[in-house]
């Protein structure tokens, strides 16, 4: 794709890294400062990239999920709350084996993060616990809904500010079991 839309400096998965859980509008632009139609290089590269997940799915979840995910769902409801786009989340739930375990999910087409977090608080009932990797993730909360905020240390990027800490997607069980005990 890079050759395809003549991109000077190719973009390294480290740097495809850097910009994980972003807007695609906020970082096309710093990826592909000279190319004119940016979001037609971006849907074709994650067109690829889903066909290639797909293909070659092992190694594609964090250990544990699928348990951790499991064992959760018999006693909560458990959403997906995204910056990506739907196809995304429909890809992990078929390589992750994980759709039984998902009560709904809501991505960048569906709302802000923010709102996406309101929709699913201002419907659940008791204490709602979203669990994530950056200070983004933590600032989507809106204080009037009472969210929990839980640190998975094992994502892309850093956090600051959080009330619960994991280490390893399992980990997630002994915090909700916590939660519980207040």
């Amino acid at each position: 794709l890079c050759d395809f839309y003549k991109v000077s400096e190719p973009v390294t998965d480290d740097v495809i890294l850097s910009y994980l859980g972003v807007k695609l509008d906020l970082f096309l632009p710093k990826l592909f400062p000279d190319v004119k139609d940016r979001r037609e290089l971006a849907f074709r590269a994650m067109g690829y990239s889903i066909e290639y997940v797909l293909q070659h799915p092992v190694g594609c979840c964090y250990d544990g999920v699928w348990d951790m995910l499991t064992s959760l769902s018999k006693k909560y409801s458990i959403y997906i709350v995204s910056n990506c786009l739907d196809a995304y989340v429909e890809t992990f739930l078929k390589i992750s084996d994980t759709a039984d375990c998902i009560s709904g999910f809501y991505t960048i087409q569906s709302g802000s993060k923010r709102d996406n977090i309101k929709k699913i608080t201002s419907t659940s009932e008791g204490k709602t616990l979203l669990v994530g990797d950056s200070d983004d993730d933590l600032l989507a909360i809106d204080d009037g809904y009472g969210v929990l905020f839980c640190y998975a240390a094992y994502g892309y990027k850093e956090c600051s500010g959080y009330a619960y800490r994991i280490d390893k997607p399992m980990e997630l069980i002994a915090v909700t079991e916590q939660i519980e005990k207040k």
